[in-house]
């Protein structure tokens, strides 16, 4: 009897002591964020996103051909496709899959500043910005593969700062690279930003003259992983490479582009964009000057190196002259080197002198600033839209009116509209017109908002559905959408 109490008694201070543990609060945190997370999607659900249907239309595609209709990295895709065949149900999977992995990303990001800044604590704080900034938890309900890309995205750093700090050992250099595989086979932008911040690692150790070795050599590795993957999916499938590939036509048109941001009026998207990036540029330059302060005292410190890496990616994410429709990406990834940065001002919290208590006051009321201009970007940005339950069932209709081999037409003032008519009545939509679709499809069809017709549409077609907000035709000349 006393044996039985004995062992039970040691069996509760071990656990005691586990859920002490900062792996079980870590895992608490991330299962808390999870909770969150779901809770977002039942006020923000799939069928509201812009591209929602776009993401039913690819996992559809991918259990039934096992294949993609759109050409994209497909990592995201297959994950979501592993989590309907689970749930046997394509929306709840998509969002429970993304609420998982954007929940869980947040482990190690907390080991990747725990490492990087030397303070639990401070690392603890960054966490729970990672998880509840106004910034991810947008994301979440609109990028969705984006918000996935993070959580490999945040492994490669943790990984990629380990062979910077404790040299290219196997284990870092095998985890690193194979998180940088998985980022660049998720999405083209974490991958953008995966290889800014090893090109910002390398520069700054090399600056500072602190562990440069291991970080020029890490620096190489990833880079040659990075144009190998590149390499590798060109070669095997433009699927892996259609968000490489828009890369040139980007650049192009962001040379050729002069209508920078001070061309904008006041209230464009481009200046809204840049005036709510201001608070991020002051929290980064904030950042910058704490670490500089302590520079002084710790020419040789690992924090300082990876605090000026972080920040100063957080100030070339915010430069007013990246395309808008970049920017206003970017800005919402910005909720990493956020995180981040309040993390290591939180850590410097003990011992501090009027000063820099001052300096953190303006920090922490620019971290609140920042929430408030989130939520006020989330109202001004065309980022959610209506429900379009109405619309859906009136496609439904449509649906069995459309003649086999049919693609349909959709033009930019219905484009919110585009990925449900497809999804609903599974049949290819475009929005160039080309003289290439009436040879290639035996019927081409033209969605058209409802109202009066252009005189050559209505002399060359026929009305096969009408609905309130929009006029379904069968157009039988190109001549007729030509201009």
């Amino acid at each position: 009897m006393k044996s039985n109490k004995c062992r039970y008694s040691i069996i509760g201070k071990k656990l005691g002591k586990f859920l002490k543990t900062e792996y079980f609060i870590v895992a608490l945190v991330a299962g808390i964020a999870f909770c969150f997370y779901c809770w977002i999607f039942t006020e923000i659900p799939l069928t509201q996103s812009p591209d929602g249907p776009y993401y039913l239309i690819q996992v559809k595609s991918l259990i039934e051909n096992v294949c993609l209709k759109h050409e994209d990295p497909p990592l995201a895709m297959v994950l979501f496709a592993l989590s309907n065949v689970l749930l046997g149900d394509a929306t709840l999977g998509i969002e429970l899959a993304v609420a998982f992995f954007s929940a869980i990303s947040a482990v190690p990001f907390y080991f990747w500043v725990k490492s990087s800044i030397r303070d639990k604590y401070g690392a603890f704080a960054a966490m729970l910005l990672f998880i509840f900034l106004g910034h991810h938890t947008r994301l979440i309900t609109i990028f969705y593969k984006n918000a996935v890309g993070i959580f490999f995205l945040v492994f490669f750093l943790y990984y990629f700062t380990k062979m910077g700090m404790e040299g290219t050992t196997l284990k870092n250099t095998l985890f690193a690279s194979l998180f940088l595989i998985l980022t660049g086979a998720t999405h083209i932008l974490d991958f953008a930003v995966a290889l800014l911040f090893v090109i910002m690692y390398a520069t700054i150790s090399l600056l500072m003259n602190l562990n440069r070795r291991n970080f020029l050599k890490g620096s190489a590795i990833s880079l040659f992983i990075a144009g190998q993957l590149c390499v590798f999916a060109f070669m095997l499938s433009p699927d892996l490479s259609s968000d490489i590939q828009r890369l040139p036509t980007t650049i192009s048109y962001f040379l050729q582009n002069d209508q920078f941001f001070f061309y904008s009026p006041l209230f464009s998207v481009r200046a809204r964009s840049f005036f709510l990036n201001m608070t991020v540029i002051s929290i980064m330059i904030a950042g910058l000057s704490l670490a500089l302060f302590y520079l002084r005292h710790s020419r040789k410190s690992p924090q300082v190196l990876q605090v000026f890496s972080v920040a100063i990616v957080g100030l070339i994410l915010s430069v007013p002259f990246i395309p808008y429709q970049f920017l206003d990406r970017f800005f919402l990834m910005q909720f990493i080197t956020i995180s981040f940065v309040l993390g290591y001002v939180f850590s410097k919290l003990r011992n501090m002198n009027l000063i820099k208590l001052l300096l953190l006051f303006l920090l922490l009321f620019a971290g609140w600033a920042l929430v408030l201009q989130s939520t006020m970007f989330d109202k001004m940005g065309p980022w959610v839209c209506r429900p379009v339950t109405e619309e859906i069932k009136k496609l439904e209709l449509a649906k069995s009116i459309i003649p086999q081999n049919s693609v349909i037409i959709v033009p930019d003032s219905l484009r919110g509209l585009r990925y449900w008519t497809e999804y609903v009545t599974e049949c290819g939509t475009v929005m160039a017109v080309s003289p290439n679709l009436w040879q290639i499809y035996q019927h081409v069809l033209m969605m058209y908002p409802r109202g009066p017709l252009p005189f050559e549409i209505s002399q060359q077609s026929t009305r096969l559905f009408e609905d309130e907000s929009f006029v379904l035709l069968e157009v039988k000349s190109w001549y007729a959408v030509k201009d």
